[in-house]
């Protein structure tokens, strides 16, 4: 093995220092404050369909990969009971196409405690994204009653983990450095199928109460058939393109008849009735269906409680078999009752929540009522109540999923805190496309790295593009047919280079990527000289490289000067700069005048997606001035937001000062907190003969400007003080 760096001590950098920036391998190559940026941008990543692992990966990665949400075991258990909560669904005639919840009731080995593991579909901790559970099917398959599962195993893992335990967070993509119109103000250019790989799923919950007052209409069913009465989606179906979900109407003695006839009841009133709007096209993945119990419930409407009831009752059959398997383990086959029962804090939970539901006084079948008296001593009374608030008759709590389409304004980042928003997002086809063959997929402004001093990038970019150079090569050698390799596993690779070639030719190749990785990660190096000791174990990597292309270990210990290892790959795996042609916006083919570097580097999808509109011109206020907070029956009563996200701050006037000129700031804030001019606004927005076309919506002869209630505030305090403003008009006013 050649010591490139004999004269090079150990980088003064350790991973327990940097913490999360560990992941960056050249995190010391960038300025401290992008630095923080990238350990920020961490915690607000989002899970995307399409993630892939990091070329160059630091090795903390499996740390991490460890430590990542996940549903198993932490002790060795035998398995008492699996609860399904649905366990048709999907079959014909079970309305839930899909089950939300598994039970898994276990006896831990040592201590026998009763506990309880929950396995759900998706997992989310954020107001609106998640992720859905990667499965391990193996473990499902072993989950059954008295099995014993050994300590550690994981049923449900996040699809953030490879197999062999490493940590994905974003996405391995060809990128480069150019000057294009996107790219001004940290514009981002990507292509359709970056876009395509960088969807995440979004959860909602929506709650609904009805049955004093309103019933829900036949939103979903037909009324062709009396028995399809369906107020909204079943389990595992979407919700309508327009995204609503449910409606509710009054009950009216004098207008039934006409509100409540078979056609009527399946079109919404959108004038009259209380609509809950979703997700357009968002799939339903769970339904929980509470009844008040301690209120006199007056009847649904006949036939309008069939959908109502089976989740009712499904859930009632859950929870009645947790009640049966927690008393089949409190007494023994003789009904005597076991003393020392322990159970989980877990499982107390669910049990309380399962009583709750059910009754206090329900009996399993085969238990005596004074058994069942016997453990009604050792519980509390459970009262119903939801955050301290009166239920109606029901609640409804409906969970659906979304996947979020990137669109213009939405943000990522690199490593290195190389925040952009992406501006236009162009077919593949139409991307920049280098002499090797290798799609531009990412196109970035090549002065940022100098503007925000991150040069790490760049080490990342010509590391991995020096990698491709060596895949390309070894393809080539390896004389695969591109058609012929994508239709082969690494396996298959392997049979076909030991059967072509000798085991001196695939020495020499081997050798040749050694070198590799001599110059650039000493560590690795002296792995693989531990490992590839055999002609099979090379032919083996190699096959791997010609298949998946080239992953480096670049440690932050690694003891790598890294201008003398650019210096060395120019030299010996130089990474080719060439030329790129594309379809411009004008529809025609054109080519660089430079050659451009085209390298991958990995990026990650932030939680800034630009979802959020508005549809009002200005703000619902309250009696301070500023934005009134939505109420519970406002907040989904229509597809898009009903108040503004934000009021102008003090950035925005500032902006808006500086290109408009005061008197339109002003316009904007007085017409926004004045209630006169409020009401003049929305009086012209109702009256004109083209709302979208108003030359004069406020007439500032009948309404000066200085109605503004913050205004009026602060100067109330200046005339207390003896004091008071006066307005100058300016020159560009």
């Amino acid at each position: 093995m050649i010591n490139h760096y004999p004269n090079m001590t150990l980088p003064e950098i350790d991973r327990a220092i940097v913490s999360m920036a560990s992941m960056n391998s050249f995190i010391n190559h960038v300025s401290s404050s992008r630095a923080a940026m990238f350990t920020g941008n961490l915690g607000q990543w989002l899970v995307v369909n399409g993630l892939t692992p990091s070329r160059i990966y630091e090795g903390s990665e499996m740390i991490y990969g460890q430590a990542t949400f996940s549903q198993g075991f932490d002790r060795e258990v035998e398995i008492y009971r699996v609860i399904h909560r649905y366990p048709d669904a999907g079959k014909p005639g079970c309305p839930a196409k899909t089950n939300p919840t598994v039970l898994v009731i276990y006896l831990e080995v040592e201590s026998g405690e009763m506990g309880c593991l929950e396995l759900t579909e998706f997992h989310s901790t954020h107001q609106h994204f998640g992720f859905k559970w990667k499965r391990n099917e193996e473990v499902w398959d072993q989950l059954f009653s008295k099995n014993e599962i050994a300590a550690g195993t994981k049923v449900n893992q996040s699809p953030c983990v490879l197999p062999n335990g490493a940590y994905m967070y974003g996405l391995d993509v060809n990128a480069a450095f150019t000057s294009d119109v996107a790219g001004t103000e940290d514009g981002i250019r990507i292509s359709q199928h970056i876009a395509d790989n960088i969807i995440p799923r979004g959860y909602g919950t929506l709650s609904i109460e009805f049955g004093k007052n309103h019933f829900p209409t036949n939103q979903y069913g037909s009324f062709n058939d009396p028995d399809d009465y369906k107020m909204l989606p079943n389990v595992g179906e979407r919700i309508n393109s327009d995204g609503l979900l449910m409606c509710l109407r009054r009950h009216d003695n004098i207008s039934n008849v006409v509100n409540m006839n078979i056609h009527s009841i399946c079109k919404p009133d959108y004038i009259f009735d209380r609509r809950k709007y979703a997700a357009a096209d968002a799939i339903i993945v769970d339904i929980q269906v509470e009844r008040n119990r301690s209120i006199n419930i007056p009847p649904m409407p006949v036939g309008t409680d069939k959908q109502l009831m089976w989740y009712w009752e499904a859930d009632n059959n859950y929870y009645r078999k947790i009640i049966d398997c927690y008393y089949s383990r409190r007494f023994d086959e003789k009904g005597r009752e076991r003393r020392n029962l322990k159970i989980s804090e877990e499982f107390q939970q669910l049990l309380i929540r399962a009583i709750h539901r059910i009754g206090y006084f329900y009996r399993p079948e085969g238990m005596q009522r004074e058994q069942v008296n016997q453990v009604n001593k050792d519980l509390q009374d459970v009262r119903s109540e939801y955050r301290g608030v009166p239920m109606d008759a029901w609640r409804i709590t409906v969970v659906y999923e979304t996947h979020t389409n990137p669109n213009v304004g939405l943000k990522m980042t690199d490593k290195h805190g190389g925040k952009g928003v992406i501006v236009r997002v162009t077919p593949t086809e139409d991307m920049p496309i280098d002499e090797n063959g290798e799609r531009v997929h990412i196109i970035m402004n090549d002065l940022s790295t100098t503007n925000r001093i991150n040069p790490g990038r760049f080490y990342e970019q010509y590391l991995n593009a020096s990698g491709a150079m060596i895949t390309r090569r070894l393809r080539k050698w390896c004389g695969l047919k591109e058609s012929e390799r994508l239709n082969m596993t690494p396996e298959d690779i392997y049979e076909e280079l030991v059967a072509r070639f000798s085991d001196d030719e695939i020495n020499r190749q081997y050798e040749y990527v050694f070198g590799f990785y001599e110059i650039v990660s000493p560590p690795m190096a002296r792995k693989c000289e531990k490992i590839h000791g055999q002609v099979r174990r090379r032919a083996e990597h190699l096959a791997h490289l010609i298949d998946d292309g080239m992953y480096i270990m670049f440690p932050l210990s690694n003891p790598v000067h890294r201008p003398t290892m650019i210096r060395l790959l120019k030299k010996h795996y130089p990474a080719e700069k060439t030329k790129l042609t594309w379809v411009g916006y004008d529809g025609k083919v054109k080519t660089s005048k430079n050659n451009i570097l085209v390298g991958s580097m990995y990026f990650l999808v932030l939680e800034k997606t630009a979802e959020d509109w508005n549809s009002v011109a200005s703000a619902k206020l309250q009696v301070h001035g500023t934005p009134a907070r939505l109420t519970k029956f406002d907040k989904d009563s229509a597809p898009g937001r009903q108040n503004v996200t934000k009021a102008l701050g003090e950035a925005e006037v500032r902006s808006l000062a500086a290109y408009c000129g005061g008197i339109v700031v002003a316009e904007l804030c007085d017409i926004n907190n004045n209630p006169v001019a409020h009401k003049s606004q929305y009086r012209s927005v109702l009256t004109a003969e083209k709302p979208t076309d108003i030359e004069v919506s406020v007439d500032r002869n009948k309404i000066p400007k200085g109605g503004h209630r913050a205004r009026q505030f602060l100067e109330h305090n200046m005339l207390c003080a003896g004091r008071r403003f006066a307005h100058e008009l300016g020159p560009n006013d």
